[in-house]
Order: C-alpha cells, then structure tokens, then sequence
C-alpha cells in the first residue's frame, strides 16, 4: 500500500485546515484509493471534533464523488459526512417508527384485524371509498377471529 499526503484532493478540492492522506491499495482486481481526511489545527495536532473513517467503495462511485466535490466546491470527505449523517437519520427514524408500532401492536389494549376483513374491505372502498374499515377486535379475542 502506497501512501502520500497532500493538502487537496485529486480535483484541487480540500476544505480549509484538511488534509487529505491518500493510501492506495492493489489486489489482483482492483485499484482501491482510499482517503483519510485529518482536520489539523495550526500547531499540526489532529483536531478531535472528527474522527477518520475508512471504506471501501466502487472506482465509480469514488470518481463521482471526486466530480461532485469539485462542482460543490467541497471536499470528498464533506460529502462523505454528509450523506452517512442523512443516512443514519433516515434509518434511525425508520427503526424508530418501527419499534413505536411494534409497541402499539404488542399493548394490551391493541386491536387487530383480520387480514380476510382487510381484503374484503379493500375491494369495498374500490367502489365505494366512504365504506368504513373494519373494526378491530382486542388482540388477546382470538375466539372472535375464527
């Protein structure tokens, strides 16, 4: 593995105060660049408000980050920080969402419906979209279900 430091990614792009260390790393397919951005603070000591994260990804996907840098004026690893932050906001929102229904469904108080119900008023509301849905029955009435 090759490394080499510069202040500017291959585009000429580096937020201010960035580095950006470059390590190559060949096997016998593929080319994988991998970037490193450290934030140094004047006295050349690696600022702890980031930490470096390494990944491995696609030449392509490398390429159009590099692209995307340079119109945005940013640099790789911005976007990077970008993208994993609205990807871990939507996914922990989705979890959330998930677990809270789950809760509800798991009360005690929870209804349910069943899924003939639902499909028969599905084909309803088809023809008629005023038809009210099927009441639930208490999760723990499993007489009324058969």
């Amino acid at each position: 593995m090759g490394t080499t430091s510069t202040n500017a990614n291959a585009s000429g792009v580096v937020a201010p105060g960035e580095s950006i260390i470059r390590r190559v790393a060949r096997t016998k397919r593929t080319t994988c660049h991998v970037y490193n951005v450290y934030t140094r603070s004047s006295k050349g000591v690696v600022v702890t408000e980031s930490v470096p994260l390494t990944a491995r990804v696609a030449p392509t996907i490398a390429a159009r980050l590099k692209t995307l840098a340079a119109i945005e004026d940013r640099s790789v690893s911005y976007l990077v920080a970008e993208a994993l932050e609205r990807y871990l906001a939507d996914e922990e929102w989705q979890l959330a969402e998930i677990q809270a229904a789950v809760g509800e469904a798991d009360a005690p108080s929870a209804h349910v419906i069943a899924q003939e119900d639902l499909e028969s008023w599905a084909e309803q509301i088809g023809s008629n979209p005023d038809v009210p849905p099927p009441a639930g029955r208490p999760r723990g009435d499993r007489a009324s279900a058969a």
